[in-house]
């Protein structure tokens, strides 16, 4: 068994086939993390879907309840499994949340990174989507409010401008970009791959 599993963060612009791919991950076997389980283990989380919470916040209401979400999963699903030895592959941790508010500057993101919780040891795995792949999967009528600028009209400028700040952001981790065109059995053999390559296992070694 490995002393610390390593934590390998799924990134992308909404839309891109994260949780498809996360998913896909979770059925070959990986211990993965996303907000669904968060709320299994953390009913007292008051939200119905975190990004339809932070959109309703401001200020420091609102770099509080991102804190407590990120702070919540690092605790109750990644900490407790890299401590078992376990590898864990993440939908979006932490990087999700300050691309959109480097955007959205509804709060002050020089706090938010202050408490990253990251150690510069994880491995970002990008899907590159054009977003207008993205927005014919998603669907203009099912956007989320933290989907856009303003209105969903907004979704292409938004995501446009997230690619970028999470771009920058995973320049400082090891990273891979995929082509997020590709269909999802391409992307999820490519990805096995990459984890197989860096010694990321579905199981302690």
């Amino acid at each position: 068994m490995k002393e610390n599993g390593r934590l390998t963060i799924l990134v992308g612009i909404d839309g891109s086939g994260k949780s498809t791919l996360v998913n896909g991950l979770e059925q070959n076997g990986y211990e993965t993390t996303h907000w669904r389980k968060l709320k299994q283990i953390c009913p007292d989380l008051n939200f119905t879907t975190p990004a339809e919470m932070v959109q309703t916040l401001d200020g420091e209401e609102r770099l509080v309840f991102i804190l407590n979400y990120i702070q919540s999963e690092w605790k109750h699903l990644i900490q407790p499994v890299r401590e078992s030895g376990v590898d864990v592959i993440s939908d979006g941790f932490f990087a999700r949340f300050y691309a959109k508010e480097s955007i959205y500057k509804r709060l002050n993101v020089d706090n938010l990174k202050r408490h990253c919780p990251l150690s510069g040891d994880e491995i970002f795995i990008m899907l590159d989507t054009p977003s207008s792949i993205a927005l014919e999967r998603k669907g203009l009528d099912s956007l989320s409010p933290y989907e856009y600028l303003n209105v969903p009209d907004d979704f292409t400028l938004f995501q446009s401008r997230q690619k970028e700040e999470l771009l920058t952001f995973i320049k400082d981790y090891q990273f891979y970009i995929l082509d997020g065109k590709k269909v999802k059995e391409e992307l999820l053999g490519e990805t096995i791959d990459i984890l197989k390559n860096n010694v990321i296992f579905t199981e302690p070694k």
